[in-house]
């Protein structure tokens, strides 16, 4: 059950009518702990061990690091790798047992293990982790309410697929939870019903598109090729964006304010631009805990070279236990690499005038975001021979092709693009729903919900980033 499933809703229905009517800020901090776990049993009973032993682990570890006179690095370390160890014993053993299989160095590629995947394990395991170093670094308290970590590692709007929150910003909102007021609430529904349309009318539409074309290229035709691309490109944004949208909405609703986690990376001009608007929780996570502990970019250039792609190459490793998602991150860390290379080599006085020009601003958008293209090939296909085949097939004729789609297609699946580019900054991005009455608000997003359900896809695809 994910935003936008009706069992989910219903379930939220319950939560929400519970949390306005209890008296005082402990009821509503268990009330929405407990419903949590009730939630991650419903999705499978099995994942609740996981989701208590990570909390658990956080909450120990973080009373431990804060009692700890010395020995706090050790400790800390310790706490930390417990956490990615439960992460990797369920995320990656499989996979490291196919790899030594495969240079044989093992006569069972399975181990004779068969593990199950906790839903939102990666993302939960990321809270864990940054709440145990920003308590070793001073930034967040110790917290000592088992509940309250409970609440913070598994809050159920956005554990299956984030945004990736910190435990000050969050637990310090606990501790003052409250019933949000009805602008925020008309707010709220606001971003849920545009996530709604981006993911179950545009992101699912678009998979009708894309998945038989990269499912079978050699099938298809040159220009069915790029369209079906056009489409997994514009699908995995508007699949991912319209999650995250919906799941702010609905912690909005239970009075918490949860950090954006998309600012329009249709928009970036440069790769480093991308990573500052898409999946910023995330980006930011690895800048914080990766990047900058490594040494950044403060050991030398080549020092922050070598930072930068391993931690895009880990970034593309934390995402799955496929080559897919290595090559996805390799791709991203080597785009990184050059890019800033290349901004250092220029003088000053050369790169202001460089980006103050239309022309090379438009060009460096056209060449970013080509390369953001290719790399959502890699990302969206089944394997790595799989997304070598797609690639392969933009760029070769296929004159033995038994399938087409029309070239007015690709036109079809830009028009929401560039609507969400133009029209979305001036909406979400200036909080424009906080200036609308709740009245005309809930008017507005019964019109748009029926218009949503009116359009509606038969079939409805999962989202995308649940399963990492």
């Amino acid at each position: 059950m994910t935003p936008g499933d009706f069992s989910f809703l219903v379930f939220f229905a319950a939560v929400f009518l519970c949390f306005g009517r209890l008296p005082s800020v402990a009821l509503r901090q268990h009330l929405l702990a407990w419903s949590s776990v009730a939630l991650y049993a419903l999705w499978d009973w099995r994942f609740v061990p996981v989701l208590l032993g990570v909390t658990a682990t956080a909450w120990l570890g973080g009373m431990a690091i804060g009692g700890a006179r010395t020995r706090v690095r050790l400790v800390t370390t310790c706490a930390v790798g417990a956490v990615l160890l439960i992460l990797s014993g369920f995320k990656y053993l499989g996979f490291l047992a196919g790899v030594l299989a495969s240079l044989g160095l093992s006569a069972d590629s399975e181990f004779g293990l068969t593990l199950i995947f906790p839903l939102g394990i990666s993302y939960y395991s990321f809270r864990a982790i940054s709440y145990l170093v920003d308590v070793r670094r001073g930034n967040a308290e110790v917290e000592r309410r088992f509940h309250l970590m409970l609440l913070y590692i598994g809050f159920f709007p956005i554990i299956a697929a984030g945004p990736i929150t910190r435990a000050s910003a969050f637990l310090s909102q606990a501790d003052t939870l409250d019933r949000a007021s009805p602008q925020a609430l008309s707010q709220a529904a606001y971003k849920f019903a545009v996530g709604f349309v981006m993911k179950a009318v545009i992101a699912d539409a678009l998979v009708g598109i894309a998945a038989p074309v990269l499912t079978n290229p050699g099938e298809w035709s040159q220009s069915a090729v790029w369209v079906a691309s056009f489409a997994c490109y514009a699908q995995l944004y508007f699949d991912f964006a319209g999650y995250s949208l919906m799941a702010i909405g609905c912690a909005a609703w239970l009075g918490f304010k949860v950090p954006p986690n998309f600012n329009w990376p249709t928009l970036a001009v440069s790769i480093g631009d991308y990573w500052r608007r898409w999946h910023m929780s995330l980006s930011s996570w690895l800048r914080d805990y990766l990047y900058i502990p490594l040494g950044g970019s403060q050991k030398g250039a080549l020092r922050a070279y070598g930072n930068l792609f391993l931690v895009m190459l880990l970034s593309g490793i934390w995402h799955g236990p496929s080559w897919n998602f290595v090559a996805w991150g390799g791709m991203h860390g080597l785009a990184l690499v050059v890019f800033k290379f290349w901004r250092q080599q220029l003088p000053g006085h050369l790169l202001k005038m460089l980006d103050a020009s239309m022309i090379w601003t438009v060009g460096c958008f056209l060449l970013t975001q080509f390369w953001i293209f290719l790399s959502r090939i890699v990302f969206g296909t089944a394997s790595i021979d799989k997304a070598g085949a797609v690639v392969t097939a933009l760029f070769e004729a296929n004159p033995g092709a038994s399938n087409d789609y029309p070239l007015w297609l690709a036109l079809a699946i830009a028009t929401p693009l560039v609507l969400d580019g133009v029209i979305g900054p001036r909406t979400l991005g200036m909080n424009r729903a906080k200036a609308i009455s709740p009245v005309a608000g809930a008017l507005a997003l019964g019109a748009m919900m029926g218009v949503a359900l009116w359009l509606l896809p038969l079939t409805r695809a999962p989202f995308i980033y649940v399963q990492y």
